[in-house]
């Protein structure tokens, strides 16, 4: 009678570690049941099945920030070294977490692949004195793109640009 007493105390145990969740302030959780997408739990406490929910994502929601630097070249052939930071938000846990394999590496080769195009059709001195349309085109066409991933770039700001 006391091991099966104590069994159902370890059961019990065992269902309840696994069952509450408990979500930070700052951060969503993406949930899946048998393998498919169940749902998005926000901050909190939260009841899952444990044999059948597990945790897919964790993400922030804060504003996250990143910087990239990189070498490109101008209509004119001229080497070009741009080093820009972006800041960027998550708006949709879901997409974030089924829209890419990794939303962060997503999101950076979207910026660069937009500055290398924004770069090569611009000359070195049309680029050195004109900043600020090279930073609204980035903003523009990878906002576009990265709606598909449910995030949202909200700040792109070249921070330097030289010649090579």
């Amino acid at each position: 009678m006391l091991f099966v007493a104590i069994a159902v105390v370890l059961v019990v145990f065992f269902f309840l570690r696994f069952a509450i969740v408990i979500v930070p302030n700052d951060q969503v959780f993406v949930t899946e049941r048998l393998g498919r997408y169940s749902a998005t739990l926000h901050s909190g406490l939260h009841m899952v099945l444990p044999l059948l929910d597990q945790i897919r994502a964790r993400h922030p929601m804060t504003v996250q920030a990143q910087e990239i630097s990189d070498v490109f070249e101008t209509r004119d052939r001229q080497q070009a070294s741009l080093t820009a930071a972006y800041r960027f938000r998550i708006l949709d846990p879901q997409r974030a977490s089924y829209g890419s394999a990794d939303y962060t590496n997503f999101l950076r080769e979207l910026v660069r692949a937009s500055q290398r195009r924004y770069v090569a059709a611009q000359t070195w001195d049309a680029l050195r004195e004109d900043r600020r349309s090279l930073e609204a085109e980035v903003l523009r066409s990878v906002d576009e793109a990265s709606e598909a991933i449910g995030v949202k770039l909200l700040e792109y700001e070249v921070k330097d640009l030289q010649a090579r």
